[in-house]
């Protein structure tokens, strides 16, 4: 999905209206049904409802859901922030539906004391939920005199509030906004806003629906603005099997990783390449910590690796011809996860980017590797180079700092891409994934649990698994890969919390992830269902 301006959304609809695709109302309608069924999915217990609306066409959306709310047995309440004079044309025909159907009780509240009123007050404080209809993307800022008192007194509310579009006061082309209503969840429309993609208040239930617009609108009106993968953008039948599968159809991950001490490191990124269907995966790590991955899970293959010290404490270049030869039947290689820093394992790190031609996934101390000699990276040999990065790591890639790359992710991110010619996944809130040809996808999944030893380690071995069973649309594994980690992360956050949350945790969460994917594939996409902070 594209990320879209506020400008864009509005070009985007008068195209809509104005080619016929859709009429003015139609697209209201499509979109208060969308809240409708946003709101009876996330609080189906709710009974009583106060809708709070403006007097534009977000507030026309508002009047829509509380219509068909009431369809749907809720007792509602619309509160119209605005006298009748003030509607918007299409505002005041949806006013005229809803007025006529009377099934919804309406207040208009045209001033600060309206809000004050005994049955405006207790419709707000009597609510099970309340929709925030009061301002959308056409919002002009700053937002003064009455809307601000609306937006303070729903401030106050302890019941759950589900935005439309936007929560009020929010600018839907920034990326935060103290003023804005604090919502619960957000129901927005067509693609989502630069507020929905970047915004530090947007990692809570988040539902874009599909109301009418062509996606040929969209992709034309969008220009060079980068993407969120959700997955209503997962390639059709893209996890499907045929019946007559068998485990040499979806690739043979192999994992260079691990060194005395950090044994868990390549177990994890085994375990979750299995548990992202990769058909076999073999380990090949020092002598030191091979017992140890192998009893990790017993469908996990090793191979031990010669190294200086008694058994093998890490990998050197020594290690060169048999890896080499491991790697000529594997569809993949994944490289770094708890290798150490030593000379000789970043000699051999570079020895195997410049001979080992299958698709290679660098990550952990296989980036360390590189650190000061990033042109090394020009050298590589392979189908298709992945780094996963996170912000020190990247640090350490570009010589900058870990604020510089913070504060330019997207675009530090795609000028690496470019110049190594590979694919950047710089790991972090909102992950940026930078493709070589310069596209650029921003992931929606995941939440600070994930700040976790493992986590890392858990992607570079999905990120293998992936590439190994869709080595001809590689696009769609990296960024299926991404959101399906962070999605894996966001599915666990109930059961264990920011704190407890492990790696391990993750990992075990990846099938429902997958599970959860395939059956997003509707009108509705939703960034997320709990939220993550």
């Amino acid at each position: 999905m594209r990320i879209l301006t506020a400008a864009q959304m509005r070009e985007i609809d008068r195209r809509t209206i104005n080619g016929g695709f859709s009429t003015a109302l139609q697209l209201l309608e499509s979109a208060g049904t969308a809240v409708c069924q946003s709101v009876l999915e996330l609080y189906p217990s709710a009974q009583r409802v106060a809708v709070v609306c403006g007097k534009g066409n977000n507030g026309a959306d508002g009047m829509v859901a509380a219509r068909l709310l009431t369809q749907h047995g809720k007792y509602v309440t619309v509160l119209l922030c605005a006298s009748l004079a003030e509607l918007s044309h299409d505002a005041s025909e949806t006013y005229e539906r809803i007025n006529q159907a009377g099934s919804c009780r309406i207040h208009l509240i045209e001033s600060e004391a309206g809000l004050l009123e005994p049955e405006t007050t207790a419709a707000l404080a009597h609510a099970d939920v309340v929709l925030d209809a009061l301002l959308g993307t056409g919002t002009k800022f700053p937002v003064r005199g009455f809307y601000c008192s609306v937006i303070a007194a729903l401030q106050q509310l302890s019941a759950p509030i589900v935005a439309v579009d936007l929560p009020s006061g929010a600018d839907a082309d920034a990326q935060i906004d103290d003023e804005q209503v604090h919502a619960s969840a957000v129901v927005t429309f067509t693609a989502p806003k630069r507020w929905h993609a970047w915004s530090s208040a947007s990692d809570l239930p988040t539902a874009i629906a599909a109301i009418g617009t062509p996606d040929s609108l969209v992709e034309e009106v969008a220009g060079s603005e980068p993407r969120l993968f959700t997955a209503h953008d997962l390639p059709r039948d893209f996890f499907r099997r045929p019946a007559d599968s068998n485990k040499g159809k979806f690739g043979h991950a192999l994992i260079v990783a691990g060194s005395l001490g950090k044994a868990g490191a390549p177990a994890m990124a085994a375990l979750a390449a299995l548990r992202s269907g990769a058909g076999l995966v073999t380990v090949a790590c020092p002598g030191a910590v091979l017992p140890i991955v192998a009893a990790f899970a017993p469908e996990i293959m090793t191979e031990p690796l010669s190294g200086p010290g008694r058994d093998g404490e890490y990998v050197t270049e020594r290690s060169l011809e048999a890896i080499r030869k491991l790697a000529e039947h594997k569809s993949v290689l994944a490289v770094g996860p708890g290798l150490g820093r030593a000379p000789e394992t970043a000699a051999l790190v570079h020895a195997l980017i410049a001979e080992i031609d299958i698709p290679i996934v660098l990550d952990a101390d296989a980036l360390n590797a590189f650190a000061n000699h990033s042109d090394l990276l020009k050298q590589h040999r392979s189908q298709m180079l992945v780094l996963t990065p996170h912000p020190g790591e990247m640090s350490r890639l570009t010589g900058l700092s870990i604020h510089a790359v913070q504060a330019d992710r997207s675009g530090v991110a795609s000028r690496f891409a470019r110049e190594h010619n590979c694919i950047v996944v710089l790991k972090g809130w909102r992950t940026v994934i930078a493709f070589p040809n310069g596209a650029l996808c921003i992931n929606p999944t995941g939440n600070p649990g994930m700040a976790k030893g493992g986590t890392g380690d858990a992607l570079t071995g999905m990120m293998a698994a992936m590439l190994g069973q869709h080595p001809s649309d590689s696009r769609s594994a990296v960024l299926t890969t991404v959101y399906l980690h962070g999605l894996a992360g966001d599915l666990a956050l109930p059961l264990f919390g920011v704190q407890g949350m492990l790696a391990t945790d993750l990992i075990s969460a990846i099938p429902q992830a997958i599970i959860s994917m395939q059956q997003q594939k509707g009108r509705i996409t939703w960034l997320h269902r709990t939220a993550t902070s």
